[in-house]
């Protein structure tokens, strides 16, 4: 399913915040943030839902989207050249996909993926996240330096 044919984004009372995850219940995607940094990587995405069924990513397609799964779950598969589907991985809420879209140059998504349940997900554009990727980069460097100057 390409990016037009997704739901609206959901409500803004929907959308998430730093205090939506507990500090022990926190994805291991945004773990080691702290508040600030979290508010930021919250406030750049856009929660979407999906009913069950949906193909959210088709492999082959531009890897224009990150995700990270809140409610539900979803899998991984791919299409044998027989036109049989081979499940690779499963997905539950706190998990990533799309992962490709992080890469410095733009490539494909390696697998479809599908949303097994009706689900969550929080979205971010790949230009976004790489510039997020590249602030927090650029920002650990300049307090490493500042470490070790101190």
């Amino acid at each position: 399913m390409t990016t037009n044919r997704w739901s609206p984004p959901a409500p803004i009372g929907a959308a998430f915040t730093a205090s939506t995850f507990s500090a022990d219940r926190k994805p291991r995607f945004l773990q080691g943030l702290t508040t600030p940094d979290l508010e930021s990587v919250m406030a750049a995405s856009t929660p979407r839902c999906f009913m069950a069924n949906s193909i959210v990513t088709n492999q082959g397609d531009p890897a224009d989207h990150f995700f990270l799964l809140t409610k539900g779950c979803a899998r991984h598969f791919t299409i044998t050249e027989e036109g049989r589907k081979v499940l690779l991985v499963w997905f539950s809420a706190g998990d990533i996909f799309g992962g490709s879209a992080l890469l410095p140059e733009p490539t494909s998504y390696l697998f479809s993926t599908e949303m097994v349940k009706d689900s969550s997900v929080l979205v971010w554009r790949r230009s976004v996240m790489r510039e997020l990727v590249a602030s927090f980069r650029d920002s650990r460097k300049t307090h490493c330096h500042l470490r070790r100057t101190i």
